[in-house]
């Protein structure tokens, strides 16, 4: 579903609730690009429970180096 920076702003208002316990999520196609991509790795450094995360076939604008990067930086 084409959810957008908009869409995935106003999911990672669910994400930021601390009772949240989120272990898979999948984000395939939904045209998330740089803006939203960077809001979403904000938030989710503190869901402890995400343990799967799939993002293919957006428009990051970034490489996979950078979004990888992203990713390591959640403190685990």
């Amino acid at each position: 579903n084409p959810i957008g920076d908009e869409g995935i702003s106003e999911f990672c208002k669910f994400l930021e609730n601390k009772n949240n316990k989120l272990q898979s999520l999948i984000l395939h196609e939904c045209e998330i690009k740089l803006l939203g991509a960077l809001l979403f790795f904000k938030t989710i450094k503190n869901c402890i429970y995400l343990k799967r995360l799939d993002l293919s076939k957006n428009l990051l604008g970034m490489g996979p180096h950078a979004v990888r990067s992203g990713l390591l930086s959640k403190s685990l």
